[in-house]
């Protein structure tokens, strides 16, 4: 339900403003990845060919204030990823309303057509990549933001109250065009079939640097879960902590090797599901269309003998 009205608004919009030369103007877009992967550990080993993801949709302007966006996934069925509006109305302050990506961090909200690697890291399990709600995005002088609030009626929940968000995203330039960035997320909802309150608040910061042939990435995120029954007011506190750094190098014009380690500890608490990873890989950008990577994963978990390598090859069309 909740996709249908977006869609119908962005769809009245588009139909209802009077066209001229210039507006409403759609471009469509999407892109196409296929992965082959060779899965090798101490419990199995496992090989194939799959379809990674399918993204369609389209965007455009129906005037010089407002924009809008919607996107597909059609991997395994049609969902609604993206259907929001953008509003220009206000000076450094951009307001986008409806479905979009939450803005915590660096790396979850970046465009996966756009990825170093294949995989995101594992700590990025935690969030949801798109969620309903307003954002406030812009910035004045060097430094930029993002504020958004999510509150889902308690109509679509168990919950006796709306469940409510709030995420935010601070980012400042720095020297050797350097970025520095930090996010905050908080979350409360409860749930009266299961009799518990839950609240979640995590923080994270994160570095970009991009110059000439150098990419470099890293981020840190910190959080805190607490459960709390309704009935006897006990409460387990669940802690996590994650980063990853990721290295990039553009050897050849259309050429990037990178390497990235990653770490997800769930439950800082309780010992034996610590996840640490290796990706080294290469991408080449054959046109503007085409895309070819290769990746190869080292996998190690607490309490999991041995060590995992996946082998990921993934062809990625744009369209």
């Amino acid at each position: 339900m909740r996709s249908r009205i977006l869609l119908s608004i962005i769809f009245l919009s588009v139909t209802t403003v009077k066209a001229n030369e210039t507006y409403p103007a759609i471009i469509p877009a999407g892109y196409l990845q296929v992965i082959g992967f060779y899965n090798d550990s101490s419990q199995d080993t496992d090989y194939g060919i799959d379809l990674n993801r399918i993204v369609v949709g389209f965007s455009g302007e129906l005037s010089e204030k407002i924009a809008f966006n919607v996107e597909l996934d059609a991997t395994s069925q049609v969902v609604l990823d993206e259907a929001v509006m953008e509003l220009k109305y206000f000076p450094h302050t951009t307001v986008l309303i409806g479905q979009f990506k939450v803005p915590f961090g660096l790396e979850d909200p970046y465009p996966s057509d756009q990825l170093p690697t294949i995989n995101r890291a594992a700590f990025w399990e935690l969030f949801d990549e798109f969620d309903t709600g307003i954002e406030l995005a812009g910035g004045h002088g060097p430094l930029s933001y993002q504020v958004a609030a999510f509150i889902r009626p308690k109509s679509n929940t168990n919950a006796d109250h709306p469940e409510q968000d709030y995420v935010g995203r601070l980012e400042l330039p720095t020297v050797f065009d350097a970025h520095i960035g930090v996010s905050g997320y908080y979350d409360r909802t409860n749930d009266p079939v299961e009799r518990v309150d839950l609240n979640i608040k995590r923080l994270g910061a994160d570095l970009r640097l991009e110059h000439e042939a150098v990419m470099l990435w890293a981020e840190y995120l910190h959080g805190k879960t607490e459960t709390e029954n309704i009935d006897t007011t006990a409460t387990v506190e669940q802690q996590q902590t994650g980063w990853y750094v990721l290295g990039g190098y553009m050897f050849k014009p259309d050429w990037q090797a990178v390497l990235k380690c990653d770490f997800f500890d769930n439950d800082t608490h309780v010992g034996g599901d610590a996840y640490r990873r290796i990706t080294g890989g290469v991408n080449w950008q054959v046109d503007e269309f085409l895309k070819l990577s290769a990746d190869v994963e080292h996998i190690s978990q607490e309490g999991v003998p041995g060590i995992e390598t996946n082998y990921i090859s993934q062809v990625q069309v744009v369209f």
